[in-house]
């Protein structure tokens, strides 16, 4: 048996290999971008964001909305949410008419629901449906008892918020928290950053796909991160030398406190505490800072 092995056509073979795979690398996130930022608009191409068809505004006021909300149901297909407390009891779409979201409330359960368009504008094979933006707001001293919100393609950003329990499924797009209390909170990201800045979440259940999980200034009791590829970086308000730990990541680097850990990192439970951490992360880096 001929054991000879010619080492430099191995060797042109790698490099071309690897070359080969760089260049759908690179195509891969230009397509990516493309995705994000442009559109088919009437057979012309445009790199920013606009929406084709009629574009409209509604608005439902206290008197279209009857009681006021303690369970808050949406589910949209393209556009963004904003939800804020601030002491109105409004709701306001402004986007294109096709994608006008039905609105329904009684008993204090306001539903919206944006009726699913089989037919986008987008790039190649890349779908890119055109989308508008719902902002609902609530009066400053309202406790929802529950939270829903489910999209497609769009950024989700609450404000000022209290709820006993909220959840939040994203296929594509960010989800941003902010001076926001949650006692029992889940977060499901397909592609996508989860951001909370000044919050109290007293227990989060969080999956994100691709995308980076960020708290800062924020509170929990109890969290459980499963990250495919994105970085977690936690600055808590709360001091948790006594919780319970269990860090993971398979191809990144793991900090506590600034001490640099390797791709694993456990303490148990203190002093009594019901505290608990567990992060698993399959590429990406842990920071986690109090």
């Amino acid at each position: 048996m001929n054991q000879n092995v010619d080492y430099e056509k191995v060797r042109s073979f790698k490099t071309k290999y690897l070359i080969v795979l760089s260049i759908l690398t690179v195509f891969i996130i230009l397509a990516g971008t493309v995705f994000r930022h442009s559109a088919w608009v009437d057979g012309t191409f445009s790199f920013l964001r606009i929406s084709t068809g009629k574009q409209t505004k509604v608005t439902w006021n206290k008197q279209d909305l009857g009681s006021p909300c303690h369970e808050l149901n949406i589910s949209m297909a393209y556009g963004d949410i904003n939800l804020v407390c601030d002491g109105r009891e409004e709701i306001t779409y402004n986007g294109p008419s096709k994608l006008l979201p039905k609105v329904s409330a009684k008993d204090g359960i306001w539903t919206l629901r944006q009726k699913k368009q089989t037919r986008s504008v987008g790039f190649l094979f890349f779908s890119h449906p055109v989308s508008g933006k719902l902002t609902l707001h609530l009066p400053s001293d309202e406790v929802l008892k529950h939270l829903s919100i489910t999209t497609q393609y769009g950024d989700v950003d609450v404000k000022n918020l209290t709820a006993e329990n909220a959840t939040f499924h994203l296929s594509c797009g960010d989800l941003t928290m902010k001076d926001t209390t949650v006692s029992t909170g889940k977060a499901d990201l397909s592609m996508g950053d989860f951001d909370l800045k000044n919050c109290k979440v007293s227990s989060l259940n969080t999956s994100i796909s691709m995308g980076d999980f960020s708290a800062k200034n924020t509170a929990f009791h109890q969290l459980t991160a499963d990250l495919s590829m994105g970085d977690v970086s936690i600055k808590s308000s709360r001091d948790l030398r006594d919780a319970a730990m269990n860090l993971s990541t398979s191809l990144g680097d793991i900090k506590v406190n600034r001490q640099k850990s390797d791709d694993e990192y456990q303490t148990p439970a203190k002093n009594g505490s019901k505290d608990s951490f567990l992060i698993e992360n399959s590429m990406g880096d842990i920071d986690l800072f109090w």
